[in-house]
Order: structure tokens, then C-alpha cells, then sequence
């Protein structure tokens, strides 16, 4: 069975949207990078759709679209 990931190969995604959580704040920084860099580009060429919410915004400009929520209001930044 082929498998939808390199960097996670365990790892096989079926649904085309992802809501991703917070789910890199506790990681270590190289797997952090990993993670953004690496992982969430790879579904993205596979044509998964995935929303990352997080407050480090050191990878925001990987993002195709940023919508911020500050204090009561919203942003967008494509």
C-alpha cells in the first residue's frame, strides 16, 4: 500500500480537508520545522486542504491565505 506522506510514512490521509489545531506548539524546534515546511507542503501538493490554526507566526507566510483573529477582529492576508 502506497502511502501519502514521505516524511510520515505511516501516515496515509484519505480526507481532502485537514483542520489542524495547534498541533505543532509543544513539538521541538527541528521537528516544528519539519512539520510546517515539509509536511504541510507535501499535502498541499497532493491537493489536501488544510487549515492550521496557530499562534506562531513565523510560518504564516507559507500559508496560501492568513486569517487573523485579533482581539474581536478579523483580518485576511492572501
Amino acid at each position: 500500500m502506497q502511502t501519502e506522506s514521505k516524511v510520515f510514512p505511516e501516515v496515509n490521509i484519505q480526507n481532502f480537508l485537514l483542520l489542524i489545531d495547534e498541533w505543532a506548539a509543544d513539538q521541538d524546534p527541528l521537528f516544528k520545522e519539519i512539520f510546517y515546511v515539509q509536511f504541510l507542503s507535501e499535502l498541499k501538493n497532493r491537493g489536501k486542504a488544510v487549515l492550521v490554526i496557530t499562534h506562531d507566526d513565523r510560518y504564516f507566510d507559507l500559508a496560501d491565505r492568513v486569517i487573523r483573529l485579533d482581539y474581536g477582529q478579523i483580518s485576511v492576508r492572501n
